[in-house]
């Protein structure tokens, strides 16, 4: 028993609690003990919804009696759209006590096309064999139309007026608590099965060794609640702690990035995390005459993608008179398929970079690069980086990035089965990304699946982006580099952004200045082609998606702007 008294301080007690969280329910039921909770703004920085924890409890053991009436059986998958609501964290935690495992499927507003979007809820719907499906009232056509033959759904209004029956059989610590789509960067998103104990055992190591929340901090977060780091993050480790949380949607944050700031200064949030980009939108789009107080904010996390030095200087010195700290900065590693973190630097300690030779250069590698160091892996957390053979590297060695720990995934879904293929015998998992150790932190440099192969050489697209970014007037996630299959061998393929992409003497001159650097720098030609702004494709949490990028020219999608 978990003793009280005024000799346990709140951390102290926050230790002893999570000692003993192996369900999300327990998680939710000691944040109900508190005062905290969430609260979610509207485009206007308005406070529209504030639940406490207590609230969001009693609300979500209702509504789990009301799933138990839809005569779902224990363990079933149902789908549910993760819009940022209390009614999605309500049907969420329900899915909890009702013993069922919720399936998070993406809230859009069609960027893409309703189609397309309709497509995307019916592969990751067949995949998990769902037999329901919930979805907020704006989407609810969208998931009728891509729900599976007698799949039952209904709206999350529907649900909450629909009548409880039952007994609560709350999940226990060795059954599945949801399944997570992976973002997709290289591939197509991957139902990743995250088990309560998995989940319990990553939110504790980012609270204990990571974040450190402290009594009375706020935070912040506008990351969709179906990507890992807004969920786990920003939805259950924030619970876990009794932190209160202020949300804005993922599209009230694309329309109006500055009001992050504004909510920061207003509410003295202390603790956010976002992906590289967010933080280099922000910093790009303060005026002279913003004035904002951040002087409470602490921990910057930073993830979701190799990290660029350049971004972090460049917010810093943005911010830096607003009263951030640079040491606030948290940059971190982690992925799905591990429930969220595998490495986290230390609080209070400005990033550090590695430095290694751009090896892929024709010439000796007379530039370096500066890459983030993300930190030490997490206590629980084993990471060994191996050659092509599997071989363990020293120190400083770059090669594949393979991880193993209590919070590893129990394998991918297929076709409502559980695939634990890509766990190797060992238990390690390989994550698909290339780096290096260095002082015992976990530095990423760049993905296998995007390595280009021309002429025998292996040459990595971050290092040919990195390049030819530098040339003005391009900028920081304006280029990505893949190849295609040329003639005799594969060719290299530049997609540019340029606004100047109608003016062809401009686009000449930039295209020759492109070419120089290729040859100079890598010791080969390309394919350059000039794409509108804002035509590249990203990744849920902001990663540039080369596969895709690959796929859409392929297709013909840029084809009107292929300028020779």
């Amino acid at each position: 028993m978990m003793p009280s008294g005024p000799t346990v301080t709140w951390n102290e007690r926050l230790a002893l609690s999570l000692g003993e969280f192996s369900t999300l329910t327990q998680g939710l039921d000691y944040a109900a003990q508190g005062e905290t909770g969430v609260n979610f703004y509207s485009s206007l920085g308005r406070l529209e919804h504030s639940l406490t924890y207590r609230e969001l409890r009693q609300r979500a053991l209702r509504a789990g009696g009301q799933l138990r009436g839809l005569e779902l059986r224990r363990g079933e998958h149902v789908a549910l759209v993760a819009e940022s609501s209390p009614g999605f964290l309500v049907l969420f935690y329900a899915c909890q006590y009702a013993g069922l495992v919720p399936c998070l499927l993406p809230f859009s507003l069609f960027p893409g096309g309703k189609q397309a979007y309709i497509d995307q809820l019916a592969n990751m719907m067949t995949s998990a064999r769902v037999a329901a499906a919930f979805a907020p009232a704006s989407v609810r056509d969208c998931v009728d139309a891509a729900a599976p033959s007698r799949t039952r759904t209904m709206s999350f209004e529907e649900v909450f007026s629909a009548p409880a029956s039952g007994e609560l059989q709350p999940a226990r610590s060795d059954e599945m608590a949801y399944v997570q789509y992976s973002s997709g960067s290289t591939s197509q998103p991957k139902g990743v099965l995250i088990s309560q104990s998995a989940v319990c055992a990553n939110a504790r190591a980012i609270l204990q060794s990571g974040m450190k929340f402290r009594e009375g901090d706020r935070s912040f977060s506008w990351l969709p609640f179906y990507h890992d780091m807004g969920l786990v993050g920003f939805v259950v480790s924030t619970m876990f702690s009794q932190c209160s949380v202020d949300y804005i949607s993922p599209a009230t944050f694309a329309k109006r990035p500055l009001l992050w700031m504004e909510l920061m200064s207003a509410n003295r949030g202390t603790v956010v995390y976002s992906p590289a980009f967010a933080y280099r939108l922000v910093a790009r789009r303060l005026k002279l005459d913003d004035r904002y107080d951040l002087s409470a904010w602490r921990v910057a996390g930073i993830g979701g993608d190799m990290i660029r030095p350049d971004i972090i200087e460049e917010f810093c010195s943005v911010m830096q008179p607003h009263g951030f700290r640079r040491q606030a900065f948290m940059p971190s590693y982690g992925m799905a398929e591990m429930t969220l973190a595998i490495s986290i630097a230390d609080p209070d300690t400005p990033p550090a970079t590695a430095a290694i030779g751009i090896s892929s250069m024709a010439s000796p590698p007379d530039v370096r690069r500066q890459y983030v160091a993300c930190g030490k892996p997490l206590p629980s957390v084993m990471v060994e980086i191996v050659d092509t053979d599997g071989a363990p590297l020293p120190e400083g060695g770059v090669g594949r990035l393979r991880v193993r720990g209590p919070s590893m995934m129990s394998g991918y879904l297929d076709d409502g089965r559980v695939d634990a293929g890509a766990i190797a015998d060992d238990g390690f998992f390989d994550t698909g990304d290339i780096g290096f150790l260095h002082q015992g932190q976990v530095v990423i440099t760049g993905r296998a699946k995007d390595l280009i192969l021309i002429r025998g050489r292996n040459l990595w697209p971050q290092d040919i982006e990195w390049a030819l970014e530098r040339v003005e007037p391009l900028t920081t996630g304006s280029v990505a580099a893949f190849a295609v299959d040329g003639e005799d061998a594969d060719m290299l393929v530049v997609l540019a952004q340029y606004r100047a992409i109608e003016d062809s003497e401009a686009c000449a001159g930039l295209r020759t200045r492109l070419a120089t650097v290729l040859q100079q720098h890598f010791g080969i030609g390309g394919k350059i082609v000039f794409v509108p702004p804002r035509s590249l494709p990203f990744t849920s949490s902001g990663k540039l998606s080369r596969a895709k990028a690959r796929a859409l020219y392929l297709d013909g999608h840029y084809l009107e702007n292929r300028a020779e």
